[in-house]
């Protein structure tokens, strides 16, 4: 699954937070996202280190 912080259809492979272009939400220089189910538990987390690429693949 593939998590866009913009604007897009869901489907079973991708899924949208979004957010407008002009929102930052990440930090350049690191920042965790983590994907907690309906509970509110983890389920896995992703982290960015410094500032690089435009994408990670976790």
């Amino acid at each position: 699954m593939t998590v866009h912080t913009g604007k897009g259809k869901n489907n079973p492979w991708h899924r949208y937070w979004g957010r407008g272009f002009k929102r930052y939400v990440w930090n350049n220089t690191g920042d965790r996202a983590t994907l907690l189910d309906a509970r509110g538990r983890a389920l896995d987390s992703c982290s960015w280190g410094r500032s690089g690429r435009g994408w990670a693949n976790c």
